[in-house]
């Protein structure tokens, strides 16, 4: 994920864009987006894959070395591969907002 990065191109701009509904260039510094490109999707599943296996060793050890199973968004491959998201490209960037519920239990829409 981006953190602030939501480029020109990006969901902001238009006629129902985030600015038309009310977003400001310091909401889009607080939150990130998703690559539309699940190719570029993967590559981070891998990077914080290989991070969360360095930082927490045993909780890898525990998700058979996946290390991002059970965060919300990040899912496993028959093959054993990490994805984030969709498998398919979507057509731009996807906004996302975390929250956390009653529970204190992290999300993100």
């Amino acid at each position: 994920m981006r953190r602030g990065r939501v480029g020109a191109e990006q969901p902001q701009q238009g006629e129902h864009g985030l600015v038309s509904r009310g977003f400001t260039a310091e909401d889009f510094s607080r939150f990130g987006a998703l690559p539309a490109k699940a190719a570029e999707r993967a590559a981070r599943a891998r990077e914080l894959r290989v991070f969360v296996r360095a930082a927490f060793p045993e909780y890898a050890e525990r998700t058979g070395y996946a290390g991002v199973i059970g965060i919300p968004g990040f899912w496993q491959e028959p093959t054993g591969a990490v994805q984030l998201w969709m498998q398919r490209d979507e057509p731009a960037p996807s906004l996302v907002i975390p929250y956390r519920d009653l529970e204190g239990m992290s999300h993100a829409c």
